[in-house]
């Protein structure tokens, strides 16, 4: 059962989606189950194994749920009474779950290996996110300058794009060589619904192309989940002034967060 358990935590993540793995590490007393019994819950509610049944399980699944939802990994306790038929009583006891939330690697797809394509992936790349970089033009996409990109695709940035999974999971980047490459990959990108999608440009250049791809069949719903002019207004004009903005509002949007300021008042500090 264990290597079903393992498998089925692999094949989930692989394909795009949590998974709540849940072990009795300790346990206290009578339990249906012992230390070391474990469980999977899948983002559909689905489960596989079993650590017990009854209000126990019942309750472990439903907080599995809510941990995958909030991303939260945690030790959960519960008491345990199990009747004993021969002795006709109950005995007590409790049991500690530690509850694993597995989910899948974030990457960000970088369609153009220039000047800011390069800072953003060295962002990316220290906040732990997998980078995947694509450029058509020979000699930008090297080994030494992307030695942590965990895929690099010369060649035809749209074919390329067409092999790589645009997921909910996925945060892609468009800033190629070329206002007419950028709609086209821009246009392809827009089949797909990934968690974010941004491109480098003017406010002169994004309603040009938006213009175009509107003639094109794509719908202004789909357009408005576009981030362009893309970034958070940070000041600075720079390759890493804009990689950083960039980065920035894409952690936000990870993190489902606000924007907003930490500095507390005086008073509230002393």
């Amino acid at each position: 059962m264990d290597l079903l358990l393992i498998e089925c935590i692999k094949s989930e993540v692989e394909a795009g989606r949590k998974v709540a793995h849940l072990v009795i590490v300790e346990k206290e007393g009578a339990a249906p189950r012992g230390e070391g019994t474990a469980m999977v819950v899948k983002e559909n509610g689905e489960i596989l194994g079993t650590i017990g049944g009854g209000k126990i399980e019942f309750e472990a699944i439903e907080e599995a749920k809510k941990s995958m939802i909030k991303n939260e990994s945690k030790t959960l306790e519960y008491g345990v009474n199990v009747s004993s038929e021969s002795a006709g009583e109950f005995c007590g006891g409790k049991v500690k779950v530690f509850l694993k939330v597995y989910k899948p690697e974030e990457k960000i797809v970088i369609a153009g290996a220039g000047h800011v394509g390069y800072n953003l992936y060295c962002f990316a790349e220290k906040l732990g996110y997998d980078v995947m970089m694509l450029d058509d033009r020979d000699g930008f996409l090297t080994e030494e300058r992307y030695p942590k990109a965990v895929a690099l695709y010369r060649g035809d940035i749209i074919d390329n794009l067409k092999k790589i999974s645009l997921d909910k999971n996925t945060y892609v980047m468009v800033s190629s060589s070329s206002h007419l490459s950028d709609e086209n990959i821009l246009f392809e990108v827009l089949k797909n619904d990934p968690k974010y999608i941004g491109m480098l440009g003017s406010k002169k250049k994004v309603s040009t192309i938006f213009k175009s791809l509107l003639k094109r069949g794509v719908s202004e719903e789909k357009l408005s989940k576009v981030n362009s002019p893309v970034g958070i207004g940070l000041g600075g004009s720079t390759p890493e002034d804009v990689a950083f903005s960039i980065m920035a509002e894409i952690h936000v949007i990870k993190n489902e967060g606000k924007l907003k300021h930490m500095k507390k008042d005086v008073s509230e500090i002393i």
